[in-house]
Protein backbone atom coordinates (compact mmCIF):
# COMPACT_ATOMS: atom_id res chain seq x y z
CA UNK A 1 0.00 0.00 0.00
CA UNK A 2 2.80 2.62 0.81
CA UNK A 3 4.84 1.97 -2.23
CA UNK A 4 1.14 2.67 -4.64
CA UNK A 5 1.47 6.18 -2.57
CA UNK A 6 5.02 7.05 -3.39
CA UNK A 7 5.99 5.57 -6.71
CA UNK A 8 4.83 6.21 -9.88
CA UNK A 9 4.30 10.01 -9.75
CA UNK A 10 5.19 11.82 -13.12
CA UNK A 11 5.43 15.88 -13.55
CA UNK A 12 5.96 17.71 -16.57
CA UNK A 13 5.90 21.32 -17.50
CA UNK A 14 6.25 23.71 -20.22
CA UNK A 15 7.58 27.52 -19.88
CA UNK A 16 6.93 29.87 -22.43
CA UNK A 17 8.34 33.34 -22.70
CA UNK A 18 7.71 35.10 -25.78
CA UNK A 19 7.84 38.87 -26.61
CA UNK A 20 4.95 40.83 -28.47
CA UNK A 21 4.14 40.57 -32.01
CA UNK A 22 5.62 43.73 -34.26
CA UNK A 23 2.11 45.54 -35.20
CA UNK A 24 1.51 48.51 -37.57
CA UNK A 25 -0.59 51.45 -36.86
CA UNK A 26 -3.47 51.18 -39.72
CA UNK A 27 -6.38 53.74 -40.78
CA UNK A 28 -9.69 53.58 -42.31
CA UNK A 29 -10.33 55.21 -45.74
CA UNK A 30 -12.97 55.75 -48.05
CA UNK A 31 -10.97 53.32 -50.31
CA UNK A 32 -10.20 50.82 -47.48
CA UNK A 33 -7.73 50.48 -44.61
CA UNK A 34 -4.51 51.71 -45.22
CA UNK A 35 -1.08 52.79 -42.94
CA UNK A 36 -1.42 55.12 -40.75
CA UNK A 37 0.95 58.46 -41.45
CA UNK A 38 3.46 59.08 -38.52
CA UNK A 39 3.61 62.81 -36.95
CA UNK A 40 6.46 64.18 -36.98
CA UNK A 41 7.97 65.34 -33.36
CA UNK A 42 6.45 62.08 -31.83
CA UNK A 43 7.85 59.26 -30.68
CA UNK A 44 5.80 56.41 -30.68
CA UNK A 45 6.60 54.45 -27.26
CA UNK A 46 3.62 55.08 -24.64
CA UNK A 47 3.74 54.33 -21.20
CA UNK A 48 2.58 50.67 -22.05
CA UNK A 49 -0.93 50.35 -20.03
CA UNK A 50 -4.41 48.80 -21.31
CA UNK A 51 -5.44 52.45 -21.91
CA UNK A 52 -2.88 53.61 -23.55
CA UNK A 53 -0.16 51.49 -24.85
CA UNK A 54 1.77 53.37 -27.68
CA UNK A 55 2.16 57.25 -28.24
CA UNK A 56 -1.61 57.12 -29.86
CA UNK A 57 -0.62 60.90 -31.00
CA UNK A 58 2.25 59.64 -33.04
CA UNK A 59 -0.09 58.28 -35.87
CA UNK A 60 -3.17 59.95 -37.64
CA UNK A 61 -5.14 58.63 -40.54
CA UNK A 62 -3.42 59.03 -44.24
CA UNK A 63 -5.10 60.75 -46.95
CA UNK A 64 -7.43 58.89 -49.66
CA UNK A 65 -4.76 59.75 -52.51
CA UNK A 66 -1.40 58.06 -50.32
CA UNK A 67 -0.36 55.23 -48.73
CA UNK A 68 0.72 56.24 -45.18
CA UNK A 69 4.03 57.15 -43.66
CA UNK A 70 4.47 54.75 -40.97
CA UNK A 71 6.67 51.76 -41.10
CA UNK A 72 5.50 48.05 -40.47
CA UNK A 73 5.93 46.81 -37.29
CA UNK A 74 6.75 49.78 -35.47
CA UNK A 75 4.52 49.00 -32.50
CA UNK A 76 5.37 46.15 -30.01
CA UNK A 77 2.77 44.64 -28.41
CA UNK A 78 1.96 42.84 -25.11
CA UNK A 79 4.35 39.50 -24.38
CA UNK A 80 3.02 36.72 -23.13
CA UNK A 81 4.22 34.53 -19.78
CA UNK A 82 2.67 31.05 -19.12
CA UNK A 83 3.96 28.11 -17.26
CA UNK A 84 1.78 24.90 -18.01
CA UNK A 85 2.10 21.66 -15.55
CA UNK A 86 1.43 18.32 -15.13
CA UNK A 87 1.56 15.79 -12.47
CA UNK A 88 0.32 12.22 -13.10
CA UNK A 89 0.14 9.72 -10.60
CA UNK A 90 0.05 5.85 -11.78
CA UNK A 91 -1.65 3.34 -9.08
CA UNK A 92 -0.98 -0.50 -10.11
CA UNK A 93 -4.76 -1.98 -8.95
CA UNK A 94 -4.10 -5.75 -10.24
CA UNK A 95 -1.41 -7.36 -12.31
CA UNK A 96 -3.98 -6.15 -15.32
CA UNK A 97 -5.30 -3.39 -13.97
CA UNK A 98 -3.73 0.48 -14.07
CA UNK A 99 -5.64 3.72 -12.85
CA UNK A 100 -3.82 7.23 -13.99
CA UNK A 101 -4.89 9.85 -12.16
CA UNK A 102 -3.74 13.01 -14.10
CA UNK A 103 -3.67 17.06 -12.97
CA UNK A 104 -3.26 19.55 -15.34
CA UNK A 105 -2.57 23.61 -15.22
CA UNK A 106 -2.59 25.63 -17.88
CA UNK A 107 -1.10 29.36 -16.91
CA UNK A 108 -0.73 27.67 -13.85
CA UNK A 109 0.30 30.88 -11.87
CA UNK A 110 -2.66 32.76 -13.42
CA UNK A 111 -0.75 35.38 -14.96
CA UNK A 112 -2.71 38.25 -17.04
CA UNK A 113 -1.70 37.79 -20.82
CA UNK A 114 -2.92 40.95 -22.83
CA UNK A 115 -4.07 41.01 -26.30
CA UNK A 116 -2.84 43.43 -28.66
CA UNK A 117 -4.12 46.95 -28.70
CA UNK A 118 -6.27 48.34 -31.16
CA UNK A 119 -3.69 49.86 -33.96
CA UNK A 120 -6.59 51.79 -36.31
CA UNK A 121 -6.65 54.98 -35.49
CA UNK A 122 -10.22 55.70 -37.00
CA UNK A 123 -11.50 52.92 -34.14
CA UNK A 124 -13.16 54.21 -30.93
CA UNK A 125 -10.97 51.61 -28.94
CA UNK A 126 -7.41 52.75 -30.58
CA UNK A 127 -4.84 52.23 -28.73
CA UNK A 128 -6.74 50.67 -25.60
CA UNK A 129 -6.51 46.86 -24.93
CA UNK A 130 -9.33 45.38 -24.53
CA UNK A 131 -9.14 41.96 -24.03
CA UNK A 132 -6.73 39.55 -22.19
CA UNK A 133 -5.77 35.50 -22.84
CA UNK A 134 -7.42 33.11 -21.10
CA UNK A 135 -6.36 32.71 -17.75
CA UNK A 136 -5.90 29.43 -15.42
CA UNK A 137 -7.47 26.29 -16.68
CA UNK A 138 -7.14 23.11 -14.52
CA UNK A 139 -8.09 19.92 -16.15
CA UNK A 140 -7.90 16.23 -14.29
CA UNK A 141 -8.57 13.10 -15.87
CA UNK A 142 -8.63 9.60 -14.90
CA UNK A 143 -7.23 6.62 -17.21
CA UNK A 144 -7.80 2.31 -16.60
CA UNK A 145 -5.62 0.36 -18.52
CA UNK A 146 -5.66 -3.37 -18.52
Amino acid sequence: PVKNLLHGWGASSITRLQSGGYLTPTGNTSIGVRRADVVAEQTIEGPKTITEWFNKAAFIAAPDDRRGTAGIGVILGPGRHTWDISLRKRFALTERFNLQFQGDMFNAFNRVNLNNPDTNVTNLNYDTITSTAPGRNVRFGLRLTF
